[in-house]
């Protein structure tokens, strides 16, 4: 799959880039960023090219794909770009932060015969798939979940702060735990109990929140996220006799080892996963589902079922 990134900042430096350029699937062929700088660098470090504009990059008949890293408040526009210019498109998360331009996007892809696919890499990695086989194995006992991601004062914040970038935590932070909800209960009732979010009006976005689910009318879940916040990333599931804890099941280094602790009448079983870049998984995984009408189908309507809870979590803060 002949890929192109657009936008280098530097979650795409230090993440994005090394994944393309090691994925078995992809052939990594260029990077677009305004940022000459930023170019330069890429392009001492990768064999690949640029070129001077969005448009010179998307008349590029050897790309079939474009990854798109811009910040989310210029994902829609961009992204109509990629998918009326005939290329696929992967977009960095969130796909966009409004319910009806998601739509668009999906619909865009669909007219085009294209795939259009969210980058929530997590998903992919040994550990979720792990917690999923626990959910599944655990359901009919199953009482409380409890999930958060809260991060901490960053150095270098990038879009998050910027309203006219697409500021917003619950679609930056809080869309990893209700994707993580979705994913887990996709077959089962999820219905939103309460919502609680806190506004910065300083820099006009929401800032933190949390979030309280039924499922299937028994089991409790809650979600918790943040910014500038002490750094969390954790699961908590509980059944009647068991409680699972999981730390890192979002953001983790390639060579981080996974640990799952089962607590069981003051017992503790600790069970050890392998390391994995979940990048390199998540674009490895492209080729099954670029493969199948069935697979595009189900990304297209992850977007939608994600993008339409985040829209009534926002509508009902």
């Amino acid at each position: 799959m002949k890929t192109a990134l657009w936008g280098v900042g530097n979650h795409a430096k230090k993440n994005l880039i090394p994944a393309l350029d090691q994925a078995d699937n992809i052939e990594f062929i260029g990077v677009f960023s305004r940022s000459k700088e930023s170019i330069s660098q890429i392009l001492s470090l990768y064999d690949c090219k640029t070129w001077n504009s969005p448009e010179e990059m998307l008349a590029d008949s050897e790309l079939e794909t474009i990854f798109l890293a811009t910040p989310p408040g210029l994902h829609f526009g961009n992204g109509i770009q990629v998918l009326n210019s005939g290329k696929n498109l992967i977009c960095e998360k969130p796909i966009t932060i409004n319910f009806e331009e998601t739509k668009g996007l999906i619909n865009s892809a669909i007219k085009n015969n294209l795939f259009l696919f969210e980058a929530y890499m997590f998903l992919y990695h040994p550990h979720f798939l792990r917690i999923k086989q626990i959910i599944q194995e655990t359901l009919n006992d199953l009482k409380e979940v409890h999930i958060t991601f809260e991060l901490p004062e960053l150095e270098s914040p990038g879009f998050r702060f910027n309203n006219d970038l697409g500021g917003s935590c619950l679609y930056d932070v809080g869309s990893y735990t209700v994707l993580t909800l979705i994913e887990l209960f996709k077959d089962e009732k999820i219905v939103l109990d309460n919502i609680s979010i806190t506004e910065d009006k300083k820099n006009n976005i929401d800032s933190s929140g949390s979030a309280s689910f039924l499922i299937n009318d028994r089991i409790k879940s809650t979600l918790k996220w943040s910014y500038n916040s002490k750094y969390v990333n954790e699961i908590k599931i509980i059944t009647s006799e068991k409680q699972y804890y999981s730390e890192k099941i979002f953001s983790k280094e390639a060579d981080y080892r996974p640990t799952i602790e089962i607590i069981n009448r003051g017992s503790v079983f600790r069970e050890h996963l392998e390391a994995r870049n979940h990048f390199v998984s998540m674009l490895e995984s492209l080729t099954k589902i670029t493969a199948s009408e069935k697979k595009r189908n189900f990304e297209f309507q992850k977007i939608e079922d994600l993008a339409s809870i985040l829209n009534e979590m926002k509508s009902n803060k």
